[in-house]
């Protein structure tokens, strides 16, 4: 069996360049968000996001997001 990587780059982007998948059945309370919030400006990102390129450029999260 042979292993692709899919995995075409890592880049570094804002997080308002993002879209949110609207597949993403997930909904995560206020008090959930906040809480993640305040980690991760006391803390920083430990682990990198996956997104997807849409036809015009733009990315969409995969997996990752809150």
């Amino acid at each position: 069996m042979q292993i692709r990587d899919r995995i075409k780059e890592l880049r570094r982007v804002p997080a308002r360049d993002l879209r949110p998948n609207p597949r993403n059945w997930r909904v995560h309370p206020a008090r959930q968000q906040e809480a993640l919030r305040g980690i991760l400006a006391e803390v920083g990102y430990a682990d990198a996001l996956l997104a997807r390129e849409l036809p015009d450029g733009s990315l969409e999260l995969i997996d990752g997001h809150l």
